[in-house]
């Protein structure tokens, strides 16, 4: 009997990661973001307080656990910022499945809701604070504009970018954190079919948030032949992860 050897074409061997994959990864860098500034920064370092601030410039003159602190608080913000492309892709991706749009916009919609009071609470201190908007306003208000592209495909490119300059202008009136990269980077994911053109255009557009273009490529990996994500349990699992950080830093404030 002949044996079938593999296929050695690039792309069946490339590596592929699932939506749900890369829900999970760009959850874990968010993470990586709220104990950076609920635990690290607002915990331990207590930069809430302008003396501490002071004193931590006198501290991390003589280096020691303090500068370690410091040190690894700015990499887990860095490393958070990887997954602004990322989620622009998977945003992309829920709205053109036209069974998963009205689901992905109602979960976005609850789970930014949901998570501005503990995103103010965990991120400054206040359980209001309109001098910043957590970053879901900017998923939702993307996923309204990428509803829109769908539903008026006869519409002109001039008119689907007026539409996303008056996404990312309400995003930056709203104070939405990394919300104008964010719908920008979707509306070139949806207008834009060159892939390469994508890569180097969103690269360019979230150097506003850097390291964020190295999240560009994560990008190619996703497996568009992968099932949808359980947006509700990622849209559940955000405020949750919020209040956790929070708690976290509160009690190690003492």
């Amino acid at each position: 009997m002949p044996v079938r050897l593999r296929s050695n074409r690039p792309e069946e061997r490339r590596l592929r990661l699932s939506e749900t994959a890369l829900h999970w990864i760009c959850l874990g860098l968010v993470c990586l973001g709220t104990l950076s500034v609920a635990v690290i920064q607002r915990g331990q370092l207590h930069l809430d307080d302008g003396e501490a601030l002071e004193a931590l410039n006198q501290a991390t003159m003589q280096g020691g656990a303090i500068m370690s602190r410091v040190s690894m608080s700015v990499l887990y913000s860095a490393l958070a910022m990887l997954a602004v492309p990322v989620y622009a892709r998977l945003l992309t991706a829920a709205m053109d499945r036209k069974e998963n749009r009205k689901l992905a916009l109602l979960c976005l919609t609850g789970c930014a809701l949901a998570s501005e009071a503990p995103y103010d609470w965990a991120m400054g201190g206040q359980w209001f604070d309109m001098g910043v908007q957590n970053p879901v306003w900017g998923l939702l208000l993307a996923g309204l504009m990428l509803a829109f592209f769908q539903e008026k495909q006869s519409a002109g490119l001039g008119s689907k970018i007026l539409i996303a300059c008056g996404a990312a202008a309400w995003a930056l009136l709203l104070r939405v954190y990394t919300g104008p990269v964010l719908i920008i980077l979707c509306a070139l994911m949806a207008l834009v079919k060159n892939r390469r053109i994508v890569l180097a255009g969103g690269a360019v557009v979230s150097l506003l948030h850097f390291p964020a273009p190295l999240g560009m490529l994560l990008v190619p990996l996703y497996d568009e032949q992968s099932p949808a994500a359980k947006y509700w349990l990622f849209a559940l699992l955000y405020p949750a992860h919020l209040l956790v950080c929070g708690m976290l830093g509160l009690l190690m404030a003492g």
